[in-house]
């Protein structure tokens, strides 16, 4: 975990710092961030796709 927090020190950008936050959580919690991050990628375009076909 501390490798993951290493990159906060050395970037400032908001974003970076959410997902060395993230990630962090994610190993103390014992899951897999890789498999996470594909899980919620997966979900988000789905969502694009069903608001598509919806016209939205």
């Amino acid at each position: 975990m501390r490798n993951i927090m290493v990159d906060l020190d050395k970037n400032e950008a908001v974003e970076t710092r959410k997902a060395c936050v993230l990630k962090a959580l994610m190993v103390y919690l014992n899951e897999d961030p890789e498999n996470r991050i594909r899980e919620y990628m997966k979900l988000k375009m789905c969502l694009v796709c069903v608001l598509v076909e919806s016209g939205c």
